[in-house]
């Protein structure tokens, strides 16, 4: 579908954002496209009249990014807020889970390590993960880290509940970095995929490789820390990082706040 490809080509190019983010929208473009030819086919069409009927139920390539562009500014924004509000909800976990969970006392590492760790972790994110954008490489990457967190970091079965099994004593007892946890926290995160504008299979399995990418970074690098209350911070941190950017939409973000200005205005 050559005409398919050249048309969001266009369509992208006259976009005002980074490469990560043409190349997503790119994606999720091409792909309703697609769906949409399909469908035309299904109801009777050929592929040569479907194309153009597609595009042509799509919209107007001018009029198309001159709203994109325009409501730019307030989705940058949103973003800005999404990475505050993940920040502050992760700096205070890491400040009272401790407290609360294992009355321990407050320490300097449960705000010194999350300021840290937190930038490493939108790095690996945006610019590391958010760069691969082959669907054969989610879907086996997907599958092999979750073998891995499955056979790999799970103590012997003997005489264990499934759901009491965690990850090995190298990665500690403490926290959410718990087999049943993980596999929780996994399934709640691809919820969004469900409103997703790409195909489900897609969406999940970018959702699923990020997921366990984060969560495999997170406990390679607490293996180079000799501290054990840091190395369960680092893991936790990780793990709840990619949860709330999985879980919590921009979009919906946006739509909150224009939501909000009209009651404002009325």
């Amino acid at each position: 579908m050559k005409q398919i490809e050249h048309y969001v080509n266009h369509l992208v190019s006259k976009l005002h954002v980074t490469k990560e983010d043409q190349a997503e929208i790119k994606e999720e473009w091409r792909q309703h496209l697609i769906d949409s030819v399909h469908h035309l086919m299904s109801s009777g069409c050929n592929m040569e009249d479907a194309i153009p009927k597609a595009v042509q139920q799509f919209g107007e390539a001018e009029s198309l990014c001159v709203e994109m562009n325009r409501s730019l500014p307030s989705a940058l924004v949103m973003n800005l807020v999404k990475e505050i509000l993940i920040w502050s909800i992760l700096i205070a976990a890491c400040c009272l889970a401790p407290i609360l969970l294992l009355n321990a006392n407050f320490e300097p590492i449960f705000i010194v390590v999350p300021l840290l760790v937190l930038p490493l972790c939108y790095l690996c994110s945006h610019h590391v993960l958010n760069r691969i954008h082959s669907f054969p490489i989610h879907l086996l990457a997907s599958l092999i880290l979750y073998i891995l967190f499955i056979i790999v970091f799970i103590p012997s079965f003997t005489n264990q509940s499934w759901s009491s099994i965690q990850i090995t004593h190298w990665v500690g007892l403490e926290g959410i970095f718990t087999l049943l946890s993980l596999q929780l926290i996994w399934l709640i995160t691809l919820l969004p995929n469900l409103n997703s504008h790409q195909s489900y299979g897609r969406s999940i399995a970018v959702s699923s490789f990020k997921y366990w990418s984060m969560a495999g970074i997170g406990f390679v690098l607490s293996l180079w820390v000799n501290s054990a209350e840091i190395a369960v911070l680092i893991r936790n941190i990780f793990v709840l990082y990619v949860a709330l950017e999985l879980s919590i939409q921009s979009k919906y973000l946006l739509i909150w706040k224009r939501k909000w200005s009209r009651k404002s205005i009325r």
